[in-house]
């Protein structure tokens, strides 16, 4: 059995714990607000936010005797408060961060799944018309047996 929502806790307790560190030492020192929310970038303003969206579980066979949960987990990443250039230079060392935080635990966020790896990284230029947000899209696939 999986329990989905202790899944999502321990990934957000984890990504919450590690990443400022992989941020600061990105050059990003401002404080992240993680939200497990819809990402509404005229609710949410905070200069730096990363939201969280559990998409998609799917599951499949290993052996006869145990199964594969698969999990699609992404990060989105908005960013404001200044120039659009300066944004853009910083969305990119902030994918970086997340990219070296995934890389450094093998992907499977500090053995919550059995595997895991970043599957496709987005960037979204002056999102929603407004060239003071930049918005990033990072791609997670996480599997394990059950």
């Amino acid at each position: 059995m999986i329990d989905f929502s202790e899944k999502e806790s321990a990934i957000k307790a984890f990504v919450e714990k590690s990443l400022p560190e992989y941020f600061e030492s990105a050059g990003i020192g401002e404080e992240i607000v993680f939200v497990d929310d819809f990402p509404d970038f005229d609710k949410y303003k905070s200069p730096v936010i990363i939201f969280y969206d559990f998409e998609l579980y799917s599951f499949g066979d290993l052996t006869n005797e145990s199964n594969e949960a698969r999990a699609n987990v992404s990060f989105i990443i908005a960013l404001r408060g200044e120039s659009s250039h300066k944004l853009r230079d910083k969305l990119r060392k902030a994918c970086s961060a997340v990219y070296k935080m995934s890389e450094d635990t093998g992907g499977n966020f500090g053995g919550i799944y059995d595997f895991g790896k970043i599957t496709q990284v987005s960037f979204f230029n002056a999102a929603n018309g407004n060239t003071a947000l930049e918005v990033a899209r990072i791609d997670c696939e996480c599997r394990t047996e059950i």
